[in-house]
């Protein structure tokens, strides 16, 4: 099996972007927990340089958990 050493590379205001609105989402719907899973594929969102690739991101209950990756913040 081929390891891979992902990386997410991205700029502050887009990392806030993505929160805000996945936040958003959360309060419309209180009643529920929604979990966002980005796994085991790669994510382009140009523009943004958002680069998710090969590692599992969630964003659950307003928490943010990023595992087995590389992050880069950039200017």
């Amino acid at each position: 099996m081929q390891k891979y050493s992902p990386q997410l590379q991205i700029t502050l205001a887009s990392i806030r972007s993505l929160l805000a609105s996945v936040f958003d989402t959360l309060r419309e719907r209180r009643e529920r927990h929604y979990e966002l899973r980005i796994t085991n594929y790669e994510l382009r969102i140009t523009n943004y340089e958002l680069r998710i690739t090969n590692y599992e991101l969630r964003i659950t209950n307003y928490e943010l958990r990023i595992t087995n990756y590389e992050l880069r913040i950039m200017n």
